[in-house]
């Protein structure tokens, strides 16, 4: 007699994270190829919807159209890219050096690596870029499109990461929006149950795994609501705030469930963890501390990066380069290639070679 077998997975994190994060945060880590051309400035407008008023981080950077398999229903709207460009191509507009650029609009024609830039100039240049975090200060901006208490349609807005998750808190549940190709969070078909009551208690998780728990008040459409965080940490505390953590229990006879429950619930103890991890030092973006974790405490890269407290549940290693050698180049900056006369070491990573006339600091 066939036996089913049953999976029973319980799993103590804060939150959702979900996996196809994994595949905006490799281009954070690797250089891609591909060709630049123009498609002629046009007031920040594009398909992320970063506009009306445009998103504060983007304000005064070139604005770029991805390809549509980058796009990824949206999931690099946000995204900020340093360009590189050798002048290789044809066309009256040659791409040359490097700049900063943001990510605000899809390119339907464009291949896989393709970039087409907001600026009124011609030309199909070879170039390479990857993505760099936003220069982003103050806290996140969350604004609504045509939403009441039975229909939420949301967008988070000056991060400097793209958004890989929106839930909202209810009844000690975490219901998660689903993404729309506009670059915003919806609540039609999704986990949400209606009607929603104010103040909306908002769960929104980054690429990186960083995350942001905070309180909408208002349902107001069209405009910038400032929110009380950003994922550096809070810069002034909400009127209530509640510490939770996400119980995710999941069922399966023969093959693991579709389905999942995803419980809140209030925390005070530690869950103990029998896997100790016993690497010496956290890598840059890996966890380094925080209630529950067994791991390093220490950042590999140190003191070009340090370990900073997202929450009591999280801590991140991340760059600063505060203490780190002034002299050497930041990660994902230009380290060597020909004419370069610049520094080549680096204070996070290693100086990899490209190719003749760039080498770039990675990891």
């Amino acid at each position: 007699m066939y036996r089913g077998i049953v999976l029973l997975f319980i799993i103590f994190i804060e939150i959702k994270i979900e996996k196809t994060g994994a595949t905006v945060r490799s281009y954070y880590r690797s250089t891609i190829h591909g060709e630049g051309t123009y498609y002629g400035y046009n007031e920040g407008k594009g398909h992320c919807s970063l506009d009306s008023p445009i998103v504060g981080n983007a304000d005064g950077l070139l604005s770029v159209a991805i390809n549509k398999k980058q796009y990824d229903g949206s999931r690099t709207c946000g995204m900020c890219v340093q360009i590189t460009g050798h002048g290789i191509g044809a066309g009256s507009s040659p791409i040359n050096g490097t700049r900063l650029a943001f990510v605000n609009n899809e390119c339907p024609g464009c291949v896989y690596g393709d970039l087409d830039l907001a600026e009124d100039k011609g030309g199909r240049w070879e170039i390479e870029w990857t993505a760099v975090e936003c220069p982003t200060t103050g806290n996140l901006a969350y604004k609504f499109q045509g939403s009441q208490k039975w229909y939420q349609k949301l967008q988070i807005r000056n991060s400097a990461y793209p958004i890989e998750s929106v839930a909202f808190v209810q009844d000690g549940t975490l219901n998660y929006l689903l993404r729309s190709a506009d670059n915003h969070f919806v609540s039609k078909d999704s986990q949400v149950q209606s009607p929603v009551s104010l103040p909306v208690h908002v769960v929104i998780t980054d690429v990186f795994g960083r995350v942001v728990d905070d309180f909408i008040d208002t349902f107001d459409s069209g405009v910038e609501i400032p929110g009380n965080y950003n994922f550096q940490g809070p810069t002034s505390a909400p009127e209530s705030t509640t510490s939770t953590t996400v119980t995710t229990t999941m069922t399966s006879t023969t093959t693991p469930s579709t389905t999942a429950s995803t419980t809140v619930t209030p925390s005070t103890t530690a869950e103990s963890n029998n896997n100790e991890d016993t690497n010496p030092c956290a890598s840059l973006w890996q966890q380094c501390g925080g209630l529950n974790h067994h791991g390093p405490n220490t950042c590999c890269d140190a003191p070009a990066a340090l370990c900073e407290v997202s929450n009591a549940y999280y801590s991140q290693c991340k760059p600063t380069y505060t203490n780190g050698d002034p002299n050497c180049r930041q990660l994902w900056q230009q380290c060597g290639g020909a004419k370069w006369t610049g520094s080549t070491c680096c204070q996070i990573g290693t100086c990899q070679y490209n190719n003749a006339w760039y080498s770039q600091c990675r990891i």
